[in-house]
């Protein structure tokens, strides 16, 4: 027991699992939550449960009445830790609430907790890289003497201004003819604290201060989100993933679905704007279908839910064909580029260099994504791109993501909702058409010479190569069609049928073959 006469909360929730005969796992899967968090809090390497844990645990348990008001006042209480004033805590409310994300949070932690003084936490814009570095911050802030410190960069107008804006949200100013970066250094060169700097995207320029802090103060951690990594050489990177969601068209019952972060993060948010919001048999196809559409992207999925104030889960599911547009409507108090999902992407596009941006609009003509040669073949239309470069540049802004394909050649693919805002931005770039057809040669050859490899013994390799890129494939063949060059529309069809039989595609084949007859 602490001196004021109470048991740590790893006890009481040890003492109510036990009473109600579960093991760690069962209590865990009950709760949707993971074995590792219930081990964590038993264990005391967290003495404190998340806000949005307790409730999860106390419906688990099934705890009623005074039970569950003592067990709900004990996971509030902070632990006493002997001889330690408790430190300050500066961190903003989150609103909505913080939901999922064990895993994440359990590693993020675990890093910082390690001998890594510098995390970035990286990801597309929307993906929660700050509610996620603010609910680490929080779950450390006792861990550090001097406690946890937030630095909102977002409002920082250049690189110059960091020490700026970190001096002021310290309550620092210039004093005996120091300057401010002078001014930060000293205040935390004996510090032991945990500065959490966010948006850092648009000052990195400045991120030569971070690794001068990090020299100077041996007791300094730092936690940062960008929407592209530092490139420090103390820097460890950690990608935010997508929330959790339910496999693709398997049905499931509102419970299970229940369990996924993507539909429960829709639920909650449906329920701030909608009272009597429910998931039930009847919507929850409609909800998870959404958030398959949405990528597993928070700002995008509650931005959908806020229109159940007027539309019901499959309308807004049928409305999605334009993200962009029906995605509106946040908060007045968020800030101007979580409003829309339109202005978090602007936010992104303004940051890139214009070579960069040449190259981000062009490789939307990719369905399904692609590989370097192909990114290469198309979108360097006069030379004028280092196309490994510049994707490296957009993997680095999280824009494309660079992701595993086939017989180890890597493909870079955007999310949905990325492409649709690179397909505006080369709707408007006049050269669309220009690239949709060079998009349409390319896969023409790909297709013809695989046609000459399919009867050899590197038929299976082929075979992976063309499921991998047949989106792009249906992509080129509606292109020509719509241009009417069945000339070349009947070259790539009968280029693809072998293919389309082997892999057991002989309806679709012969729908396009009829089309390109026609």
């Amino acid at each position: 027991m602490d001196p004021d006469g109470h048991r740590p909360f790893g006890d009481i929730l040890r003492r109510h699992r036990i009473a109600a005969g579960l093991t760690q796992e069962e209590l865990a899967e009950r709760a949707g939550l993971s074995a590792r968090t219930i081990s964590d809090l038993e264990r005391g390497v967290n003495l404190r449960p998340r806000r949005d844990t307790v409730p999860l645990l106390a419906d688990a348990l099934e705890l009623f009445g005074t039970d569950r008001a003592e067990f709900e006042a004990l996971a509030r209480r902070r632990p006493h830790q002997p001889g330690r004033v408790a430190p300050l805590v500066t961190l903003p409310r989150q609103a909505p609430p913080f939901i999922g994300r064990e895993r994440e949070v359990h590693a993020v932690s675990q890093l910082l907790r390690s001998d890594v003084r510098l995390l970035t936490l990286t990801g597309p814009g929307g993906i929660g890289k700050t509610r996620l570095g603010l609910q680490v911050a929080e779950d450390l802030a006792e861990e550090f003497a001097h406690g946890a410190w937030f630095v909102p960069l977002a409002p920082i107008k250049g690189p110059d201004l960091l020490a700026s804006g970190i001096a002021r949200a310290l309550g620092l100013a210039e004093a005996g003819g120091q300057t401010l970066p002078d001014v930060v250094e000293a205040y935390l060169r004996d510090k032991h604290l945990l500065l959490v700097l966010d948006n850092f995207e648009h000052v990195v320029e400045a991120a030569t201060l971070v690794s001068g802090l990090l020299a100077a103060c041996p007791r300094l951690k730092m936690l940062v989100t960008s929407r592209m990594v530092l490139h420090l050489s103390d820097e460890h990177v950690y990608q935010v993933p997508p929330l959790t969601l339910p496999p693709p068209g398997q049905p499931a019952g509102v419970e299970e679905l229940s369990r996924y972060e993507a539909v429960r993060l829709f639920v909650e948010s449906a329920r701030a704007a909608r009272a009597d919001f429910a998931l039930t048999d009847e919507n929850a196809p409609a909800v998870a279908s959404i958030c398959h559409h949405l990528d597993g992207l928070p700002l995008a999925i509650e931005l959908a839910a806020k229109r159940v104030r007027l539309l019901p889960p499959h309308a807004i599911l049928a409305r999605l064909g334009s993200r962009l547009g029906l995605l509106t409507g946040g908060a007045r108090d968020a800030p101007a580029r979580q409003r829309t999902l339109r202005a978090t992407l602007d936010w992104s596009y303004q940051l890139l260099g214009e070579a960069e941006r040449r190259l981000f609009v062009r490789l939307a003509v990719f369905a399904g994504g692609c590989t370097l040669d192909a990114a290469d073949a198309v979108c360097n239309l006069e030379g004028d791109l280092d196309v490994l470069e510049g994707l490296d540049a957009l993997v680095d802004r999280s824009l494309v993501r660079q992701v595993d394909g086939t017989d180890a050649e890597p493909r870079y693919r955007m999310l949905h909702t990325i492409r649709e805002y690179a397909l505006e931005q080369l709707a408007a770039s006049g050269e669309e058409a220009r690239v949709r057809q060079a998009h349409a040669e390319y896969c023409l050859r790909l297709a013809e010479g695989a046609e000459r490899r399919l009867a050899s013994p590197e038929q299976g390799a082929w075979l992976r190569r063309l499921e991998a890129e047949h989106d792009n494939l249906r992509l080129a063949l509606r292109w020509l069609l719509d241009r009417a060059d069945a000339g070349r529309a009947l070259r790539l069809g009968g280029a693809l049928w072998c293919f389309w039989y082997v892999r057991d595609y002989p309806s679709e084949g012969r729908r396009w073959l009829m089309e390109v007859l026609r």
